[in-house]
């Protein structure tokens, strides 16, 4: 496994604060597949094919598969494009730090394990509710590694692509601490 800057060919290693992890399975790194999902249609349509019951449910105020694939790609292009700007210091009126995007993955009254203190999802900014997490580790400085991401429609983490992504955290918090990384230093 292997860690890497998010946006690292456009920035000084010691400006970066936003990581993403390489699997040694995978042919990319988390945050470009992630993205990348989020954008081909028919990864998208067979998705919303699957999980048409949750998306039926009234909080989706009967959204249409066209209208959700529609709702999907204009997130992840503002995500990707906030990500940039915060990433590249050029930030913009509205925009948000790291740490308004990334929220606690769990409310302080549920996390039974202190390690998961650091566990991260962040939100896309969005006018209605947005379906797009990306999921991650806040390290000591205040940078984030990317472990994944997902669309979530459901307000639980409890299906199986949910599921992935939280057995992906583990994996790499795992991966961090036996490497004994905490903070940009460790992943440089």
């Amino acid at each position: 496994m292997e860690i890497i800057p998010t946006f690292g060919h456009t920035r000084a290693i010691e400006d970066c604060h936003l990581w993403t992890v390489c699997y040694p399975e995978e042919l990319n790194d988390a945050f470009t597949n992630t993205f990348n999902k989020w954008n081909d249609t028919s990864y998208l349509v067979s998705f919303f094919e699957e999980n048409n019951k949750d998306l039926n449910h009234p909080f989706w105020n009967s959204i249409t598969i066209d209208e959700a694939i529609d709702q999907v790609r204009e997130e992840a292009r503002q995500f990707m494009g906030e990500l940039r700007r915060i990433e590249m210091k050029k930030i913009e009126e509205g925009d948000r730090s790291l740490k308004q995007i990334f929220q606690a993955l769990h409310k302080e009254g549920y996390i039974l394990i202190s390690q998961n203190v650091a566990l991260r999802k962040g939100k896309a900014k969005y006018p209605v509710p947005p379906m797009l997490r990306l999921y991650g580790i806040a390290l000591e400085d205040s940078c984030i590694v990317i472990t994944g991401g997902a669309i979530k429609i459901t307000p639980g983490m409890d299906r199986p692509h949910l599921e992935e992504q939280k057995r992906k955290l583990s994996r790499v918090q795992f991966f961090l601490k036996q490497e004994g990384i905490d903070s940009r230093d460790g992943v440089q």
